[in-house]
């Protein structure tokens, strides 16, 4: 189950680990770009600025979506404030997803 979810390449970060992709920032520069009838915001413009990052191959987060329902079905007004509060069973819910 572990190299399920750990990335590919099987170091674990903080972050996903980006590149800086120079050529398509090239080629977007190149491009012509299309005039607007109105000046760009400072937003727009401090984004332009902005190189274009891309994922490293492999080292891709894989998040794992958390279960709908963090209780059992049928479950009692008293037993539904048990699992909200204790989420053992939504941590079950999610391991054994994994486990298939």
């Amino acid at each position: 189950m572990k190299r399920k979810l750990e990335p590919e390449d099987g170091t674990s970060t903080a972050s996903q680990v980006e590149k800086s992709d120079t050529i398509l920032k090239e080629e977007k520069e190149s491009r012509p770009r299309k005039k607007l009838s109105r000046p760009l915001t400072l937003e727009e413009r401090e984004e332009a600025l902005l190189p274009e990052l891309k994922p490293l191959a492999g080292t891709e987060l894989r998040l794992t979506k958390f279960p709908d329902c963090n209780y059992p079905a049928g479950s009692t007004p008293a037993e539904i404030t048990f699992h909200s509060m204790d989420l053992s069973y939504a941590l079950e819910t999610m391991l054994k997803r994994h486990d298939r």
